[in-house]
């Protein structure tokens, strides 16, 4: 990969090892024809994988009213191997990829609380907060700093 290249994550996207970005997320129809993220069958395996991320709603959930948010895991496509999660714009849907559940807790709820500002409340980027920056900072914010910033945001 050159240093211009930018692997995608919302798609967020590795900039380099150390940056993440997010390419930007799609609104209606146009996300079944771009197939980022191909799903998984739901499997016991799966399903483990699904619950991390519902983990997080849930815990969202517990600080604020959400409505029920579909949740899709599965494995980015040829071409959008970088990517880690996307949402349907106002739609409450969210796809995670499985890359994105194995970085770690703090990643995965930051990816999962900017793809549910998007899919809920269809939040644009927004530089000047790092949970909805197009760039994840080197160093992730913590679940505290996530769900802060979270709360914020929808008020």
């Amino acid at each position: 990969m050159t240093q211009n290249e930018r692997p995608i994550l919302d798609g967020m996207a590795l900039a380099s090892p150390i940056k993440i970005r997010y390419k930007g997320y799609n609104e209606g129809d146009k996300m079944k024809k771009q197939n980022i993220i191909k799903n998984k069958k739901m499997t016991p395996e799966t399903y483990k994988l699904k619950r991390a991320v519902l983990d997080i709603i849930y815990k969202a959930k517990r600080m604020t009213q959400l409505p029920w948010i579909q949740v899709k895991v599965g494995d980015a496509t040829a071409g959008n191997e970088a990517t880690l999660g996307l949402a349907k714009l106002r739609a409450n849907k969210l796809w995670i990829t499985e890359k994105a559940i194995n970085y770690g807790l703090d990643k995965l709820t930051h990816v999962v609380l900017h793809e549910v500002l998007h899919a809920v409340y269809g939040k644009d980027h927004d530089e000047s907060c790092p949970l909805m920056s197009a760039c994840l900072p080197a160093k992730p914010l913590s679940q505290d700093e996530c769900y802060r910033h979270f709360v914020k945001h929808i008020k």
